[in-house]
């Protein structure tokens, strides 16, 4: 081979490479997604009502605007506890004061807003589901308490993943 088929295969070779690692990284997501509907008492959608989450920790917020068909999502939120806060015009304020995203995990927060002045406030109260109804992804958080309590041999955090069902 000449010098110049080494050079152009090398670069080629790199170039795969960086292809396969991006791919790999992208997998670990370090992020959680907060979506849901904005419907009025009768069931109407409401577009366009402002949707602002504030992690509770930190105070920094994101906002959003329900789209065409009453939805929203908020994506790349850090994990922690989020105060969700919808106004749109004509209608009270609802809040859901307490929402958990997790690391690659979808919460689903949907308000139903009453008419009435943006003075007043409605408090929104939502239970985790179940079944993740919003995505395919699938996610596992270990809480700090498993953590301490679990005997990991040296101590290393690759055997975590053993506890996780379904993972192999």
């Amino acid at each position: 081979m000449s010098r110049q088929h080494r050079k152009v295969l090398a670069v080629l070779f790199s170039a795969l490479s960086f292809g396969f690692v991006g791919s790999e990284m992208y997998a670990q997501a370090i992020t959680g997604t907060l979506l849901g509907t904005v419907t009025d008492a009768s069931g109407a959608i409401i577009a366009g009502a402002q949707i602002t989450a504030t992690n509770l920790e930190t105070n920094i917020s994101q906002a959003t605007v329900s789209g065409s068909g009453g939805d929203y999502t908020i994506p790349n939120l850090p994990p922690g506890r989020y105060k969700v806060v919808t106004k749109v015009k004509g209608f009270a304020t609802a809040i859901a004061p307490q929402v958990t995203v997790q690391v690659q995990q979808t919460a689903r927060v949907d308000f139903s807003l009453s008419p009435g002045q943006t003075t007043q406030e409605i408090n929104v109260t939502t239970e985790i589901p179940l079944v993740q109804s919003t995505t395919s992804d699938i996610g596992h958080v270990i809480e700090s308490q498993q953590i301490e309590s679990l005997p990991l041999n040296g101590r290393l955090f690759q055997q975590l993943v053993t506890i996780v069902p379904g993972a192999v």
